[in-house]
């Protein structure tokens, strides 16, 4: 059964995007994308996202300090990596709190708030209908996001017997059904952002300490053949944990996100 909280609180339980470029690029500061069109007609910024239980979420928000420096919000962090790793022209990144941390599944963008009980219902039916356990993770790999303008930090994850992704591609296929959502082609990957590069700061391609020769050449420092993967960061040591509930989320500035409702797994 799902929760809709009467009086949410900005900043209660979670945070952002599929499309990781989409969400690397977004700026949760323009205040502008997040106003209400009119009385009668106010529109919001949401996403259905994937929660995790409270001590995960702490778990992964020590982690991210350890690894970055800095305190949570203060924008004093820079690259994980023990040969110390940058993020080029800047070096500045800004922490979550634990409280917005979560892996978005389905990014909807400006929506009407009417449609709050509606998609409710939906998530409702999406999890009434799943079968088995709910999903199980467990820390992968670090990322920045995306390579060569790096707007956020990511903690990718194993998703152990894929019932994440088919739950990610359920609620999509419903959303999409009911006009509230259209699909990305990309393949949907879990993850976790845990910082985001500080505001006004523009950072470059990001650099790290490793390297590794192609054809004879040297790859970019840092970096996978596909360019995203943090050379010498390590993820969290953490075993698998389940997610708790999907929750249709608030976007508001500042990264805080206010859930409408909330299904538990």
């Amino acid at each position: 059964m799902s929760e809709r909280d009467a009086r949410p609180q900005p900043g209660a339980a979670s945070e952002y995007a599929v499309a990781l470029e989409r969400e690397a690029r977004a700026e949760p500061g323009a205040a502008s994308e997040y106003a209400v069109a009119s009385e009668g007609d106010a529109r919001a910024r949401l996403f259905v996202a994937l929660l995790l239980d409270a001590d995960v979420c702490a778990a992964l928000a020590a982690w991210a300090q350890a690894s970055l420096g800095g305190e949570p919000g203060s924008g004093g962090g820079r690259l994980p990596g023990s040969g110390g790793g940058r993020l080029p022209g800047s070096g500045r990144v800004r922490l979550l709190d634990a409280e917005a941390l979560h892996l978005t599944l389905c990014f909807l963008g400006s929506v009407p708030l009417s449609a709050t009980d509606a998609i409710g219902g939906a998530l409702d039916d999406v999890v009434a209908a799943s079968v088995g356990d709910p999903p199980v993770l467990s820390p992968a790999e670090v990322r920045w996001l995306p390579p060569r303008r790096p707007r956020v930090c990511a903690l990718a994850l194993h998703d152990h017997g894929e019932r994440a992704g088919a739950l990610q591609a359920a609620v999509s296929e419903r959303l999409r059904a009911g006009g509230w959502y259209t699909p990305e082609r990309r393949r949907w990957l879990p993850h976790v952002t845990v910082a985001r590069v500080a505001r006004g700061e523009r950072a470059g391609r990001v650099e790290g300490p490793g390297r590794s020769e192609r054809a004879g050449q040297a790859e970019g420092p840092g970096r996978s053949e596909r360019g995203d993967r943090v050379s010498g960061s390590a993820p969290p040591r953490l075993g698998p944990f389940p997610a708790t509930a999907v929750a249709l989320m608030r976007s508001w500035p500042g990264s805080r996100y206010e859930p409408l409702v909330r299904v538990a797994l």
